[in-house]
């Protein structure tokens, strides 16, 4: 009957393969600053607790299911320059110069200068893309992109909400950038759209997180990885980082819209990441632990990588500058430490793909200039393997973290909670947080 044709019609266009890509791909590349591993659809690593099941992330849930999810992609270095200069040049951060440094004009190492290295920029403009970015990216010497502007190119939600701005300006704001970007390139181009918000980079509205998403800081509750206090001021400041997480998810859904609507969407590779994991909490940001340096990454291809695939192979963030130039047509530079990920996308499976992928290396040296008397910096390199974290500090005598400076004659609530906020007061290396605030709080409390 027509129902058991209707049925039948369905299921054999279920089973079509995908629409093969039409010419070379176009390349969303979704850069956000201190987007850590978390999203629900990393809700199986165990070293961010229990605390990806607590909230729902449907866009980069959307991009996994339809696309690839790297169980074991990591940041070269947990920092924001740094790391952008290795993405940028597909080499390590320790090659990279005076970007290898945080401040590198506020102190430290005067004999470092520039790299030399090329980005991956101008080769894809040298085979005819489009290439362009908006946000916080990377240094113009590397990317050679024409910048994007939009209303505001930036973006941190709970601050823009916090000032009176409406949500759906922000969501037009997010879709004024795509549509610029696709209106500058000429008819049939293909594009290479990096955009790098802003949202996790702190500061953010305390509270903001219940306020505008709904995240029960209480829910967090017993999910908390066991080295962050399981306490309120540390669920709410993680709450408040989940919903400008969400933000991000959000941002991403409405450039996903507006790529599909223009067509362009089944021709782009959408490749999600960050550049440093979560910022003034413990073990994050800055260090060489898992939480600080194992990244989201999210690929999705139609018609070349498997939906639902999942990747354990070990990925650096610096196989991105390589990978961009393979999507391009273009052959990687002999100087690129890093390895094109593409051979593990058109792979057509989940689990370990290439054998010799079962480690990385990764490391940091200063994020602050003035975190350490004399600009010193606290150089560690780190090699991660599926059982083992190994990480060398060859100056043990510093402060990891940076010099405590004035933290000892801080003691009123008001102050600690002043100075929680304030990064360069003591501590340098990690944000200014809540989180750092409750901390020094108990400095002295032998119980915590």
């Amino acid at each position: 009957d027509a129902t058991f044709i209707l049925i039948v019609a369905i299921s054999a266009q279920a089973k079509q393969p995908p629409r093969e890509p039409q010419g070379r791909p176009n390349v969303l590349f979704f850069y956000a600053d201190d987007w850590g591993k978390m999203a629900s659809c990393y809700s199986d690593d165990s070293v961010f607790g229990k605390m990806n099941e607590t909230f729902q992330t449907p866009t980069f849930d959307r991009v996994a299911n339809e696309g690839a999810r790297f169980r074991n992609a990591f940041y070269p270095v947990s920092q924001c320059t740094p790391c952008r200069a290795s993405i940028a040049t597909g080499s390590y951060f320790w090659r990279t110069g005076k970007t290898a440094f945080l401040n590198h004009k506020d102190g430290g190492p005067k004999e470092f200068a520039d790299s030399g290295l090329p980005g991956f920029g101008p080769a894809l403009v040298n085979q005819g893309y489009f290439v362009a970015s908006a946000g916080k990216t990377f240094s113009s010497q590397w990317s050679k992109a024409k910048v994007v502007t939009g209303k505001p190119a930036r973006y941190r939600y709970s601050l823009y909400i916090d000032e009176g701005t409406a949500r759906s300006e922000l969501e037009e704001g997010y879709r004024e950038l795509i549509k610029n970007m696709l209106a500058k390139r000429n008819a049939g181009q293909p594009f290479y759209f990096v955009y790098g918000p802003i949202n996790t980079h702190r500061p953010w509205i305390k509270g903001s997180g219940a306020k505008l998403w709904n995240l029960n800081p209480d829910d967090l509750k017993g999910r908390m990885p066991a080295f962050l206090p399981d306490v309120p001021e540390v669920r709410e400041d993680m709450a408040d980082y989940m919903g400008e997480i969400l933000a991000l998810d959000l941002m991403l859904r409405c450039f996903m819209e507006e790529l599909e609507k223009a067509g362009e969407l089944d021709n782009t590779v959408v490749i999600a990441t960050g550049d440093n994991g979560p910022p003034g909490f413990t073990r994050g940001k800055t260090n060489c632990y898992g939480f600080a340096s194992r990244a989201p990454l999210l690929v999705r291809w139609p018609g070349v990588v498997k939906p639902g695939t999942v990747i354990d192979d070990f990925v650096n963030l610096m196989d991105l500058g390589p990978t961009f130039q393979e999507l391009a047509g273009a052959e990687a530079g002999k100087e690129m430490d890093g390895r094109s990920i593409v051979p593990l996308l058109k792979a057509g499976k989940s689990g370990q793909i290439d054998p010799i992928r079962d480690h990385v290396i990764i490391g940091r040296e200063r994020h602050v200039h003035s975190a350490r008397e004399g600009a010193l910096s606290y150089p560690s390199r780190a090699m991660v393997t599926k059982e083992f974290l190994y990480i060398d500090n060859p100056h043990e005598e510093r402060w990891p973290i940076g010099a405590p400076n004035k933290s000892a004659a801080v003691t009123t609530p008001e102050e600690l909670a002043e100075l929680g906020q304030e990064t360069y007061g003591a501590f340098e290396d990690i944000d200014g947080s809540p989180t750092k605030a409750f901390v020094m709080s108990v400095r002295d409390d032998a119980d915590q």
